[in-house]
């Protein structure tokens, strides 16, 4: 470490009835050894001890900062309210249930002090269901399009299904004030976090490596065990979602709805169970083509 002087890094540690996460817990905080961190670690609806204990556990670490409230918040407002506390330069949100390595901030913030064209860095994320390994993201090296980083880029990410790995990266977080893009909950909170991604990826380059990642564990009761296909009738909420997060990066009109029908056909995909692994778009679709929707309903077919 002597040899990279960490900046400021905010992690923001979201509890929900989290007790059973204790030892991933404690062994996600014991791996982060750099003395430049805030840690905000918060529980909003203190439905048993988790934080408590982790207070008594690291009372003597100045890095902890400990939150508690009875406003029973969501949780994308509780993403929101750490995001809010933070003070750091860095910032990533560290779930309560998904495990980190000791290098992880280490070598994304490195990732992002050496790009200044990314504004979010991440790795891979390996998915793991009673300790067996189910998938590893993403499939390919998202940056072998080249060193420049294009709308029709992101929209690829988006159809390889691997637009939601980025949200358990380091990111700048001034960019993130700057343009108010606070996360934005939809009408279930579902797909939240796939959004904000999206948005966050019209800012500049979401920069892949593949010298860290973490694991996410899909359990019966994890938040994301039932996330189904939007049925088309619920679209419609999502859409004016999206359009609020383009109209504050002034995008044009027709920018937007380019982009707005892409996720339409995602989703449609996603209702007409196509694996994600046979959709390949070629790199002649570009978003803001006309023929671009044609394009990909053709390989929808």
């Amino acid at each position: 470490m002597s040899s990279f002087p960490l900046p400021l890094v905010s992690v923001g540690v979201p509890l929900y009835r989290s007790s059973r996460f204790l030892d991933i817990l404690s062994s996600n905080l014991d791996a982060l050894q750099e003395p430049e961190l805030e840690i905000l670690v918060s529980d909003r609806h203190g439905e048993d001890s988790a934080l408590n204990v982790l207070e008594e556990r690291y009372r003597r670490d100045p890095r902890l900062i400990f939150l508690r409230g009875s406003d029973r918040l969501s949780w994308v407002e509780h993403y929101n309210l750490l995001l809010r506390r933070a003070r750091g330069k860095y910032f990533m949100w560290m779930p309560h249930d998904d495990s980190f390595p000791r290098d992880y901030v280490r070598v994304l913030v490195r990732a992002l002090e050496q790009r200044p064209d990314a504004v979010l860095a991440y790795g891979y994320l390996e998915l793991v269901s009673d300790d067996q390994l189910l998938a590893r993201l993403p499939a390919g090296d998202p940056n072998e399009c080249g060193s420049s980083w294009t709308r029709r880029q992101l929209v690829e990410l988006l159809f390889r299904h691997e637009i939601g790995v980025p949200f358990r990266g380091v990111f700048r977080r001034d960019v993130i004030l700057e343009r108010k893009l606070w996360l934005r909950a939809t009408r279930d909170t579902r797909w939240s976090d796939v959004y904000w991604v999206l948005a966050v990826g019209l800012c500049g380059r979401l920069y892949w490596t593949p010298l860290t990642g973490c694991q996410k564990r899909l359990a019966a009761a994890s938040a994301s065990a039932d996330w189904q296909p939007r049925a088309l009738h619920e679209f419609g909420s999502d859409a004016r979602l999206l359009d609020a997060y383009f109209r504050a990066l002034n995008l044009t009109r027709k920018e937007s709805g380019h982009l707005i029908r892409m996720v339409l056909f995602w989703h449609q995909m996603r209702l007409g169970g196509r694996l994600w692994r046979q959709l390949r778009v070629p790199s002649s679709v570009y978003f803001g083509s006309r023929d671009a929707a044609r394009s990909i309903l053709r390989r929808l077919a």
